[in-house]
């Protein structure tokens, strides 16, 4: 499986569909289907961009093994909030991995916050 976890944006084997790619949307449209997509690709989020609407950019592939979905995902930069609310109202459980191949992120619950760059994977 790790043949597919490649430095964002692209993966090694190109028949991993593409989920969702806003180079094909049009620039109006991008945010609310970004929004809808990754709610629907992995758990409902708030998305917050800091830049116009027609700027917004981002590309999902993704590959599912049974219960089991491996997504690689690259994007202008954005804010993602799990809201308890939107946290109580996902039906289905289920445990997130992420591992940071590129760029910075900053992680923040309750009273904590945690920088992270990219993972090493050697």
């Amino acid at each position: 499986m790790s043949r597919y976890l490649d430095s964002p944006p692209a993966c090694r084997d190109a028949s991993t569909p593409v989920l969702y790619d806003t180079a094909t949307m049009p620039p109006g449209d991008r945010f609310r289907r970004l929004r809808d997509a990754m709610a629907n690709a992995v758990v409902p989020v708030e998305v917050e961009h800091h830049i116009s609407p027609e700027q917004v950019a981002a590309k999902c592939l993704g590959l599912r093994v049974g219960a089991l979905s491996i997504l690689t995902i690259s994007s202008t930069p954005m804010t993602l909030r799990r809201t308890p609310r939107l946290a109580g109202a996902d039906v289905e459980p289920c445990v997130i991995l992420e591992i940071q191949l590129a760029g910075r992120r900053t992680i923040t619950q309750d009273d904590r916050q945690t920088d992270l760059g990219p993972l090493p994977l050697s």
